[in-house]
C-alpha cells in the first residue's frame, strides 16, 4: 500500500481529495496508506481507476511500477476510441498491439544476446 502514498503525492493530492473521489472516508483512506487496514477488492478497483494504474501496481506486485507512465493515454480516451470501433477494427487493434509487443520482445532478446 506504500504505492498509494506515492501515487497520491505524485498528483499533488490530499488524502481527503482521494477519499472523496472514490467515495470513502478520509480516515479509512489514511489507514490504507499506513497499511493498518486492507481495502476491499471494490475499493482497490476504484483506487486503480482513479490513479489510472493496475491493482497490481497499487499492491506492489509489479517489478517496475509505473514503467509505462510516460506512454500512458488516459483510460477514458482509450476506452472511448475502442468503443467507437467495429468488432473487426477492435480485433485488428488487438492483433496489432500483440504484434508490436512480440516484435519488441524479439528485438530485446536479440540485443541482449549481443551484449
Amino acid at each position: 500500500m506504500n504505492n498509494l502514498k506515492k501515487l497520491r503525492k505524485k498528483q499533488n493530492l490530499t488524502q481527503q481529495q482521494v477519499a472523496d473521489a472514490i467515495g470513502i472516508g478520509m480516515q479509512a483512506y489514511a489507514y490504507y496508506e499506513k497499511e493498518e487496514r486492507d481495502p476491499s477488492p471494490d475499493t482497490l478497483c476504484k483506487l486503480a481507476d482513479f490513479f489510472s494504474v493496475t491493482v497490481d501496481e497499487i499492491l506492489g506486485r509489479t517489478s517496475e511500477p509505473g514503467i509505462f507512465d510516460d506512454a500512458r493515454i488516459q483510460k477514458s480516451e482509450i476506452q472511448s476510441l475502442y468503443n467507437q470501433m467495429t468488432p473487426e477494427e477492435q480485433m485488428y487493434l488487438l492483433n496489432s498491439a500483440r504484434g508490436i509487443v512480440y516484435a519488441h520482445s524479439i528485438s530485446y532478446s536479440n540485443n541482449k544476446n549481443i551484449i
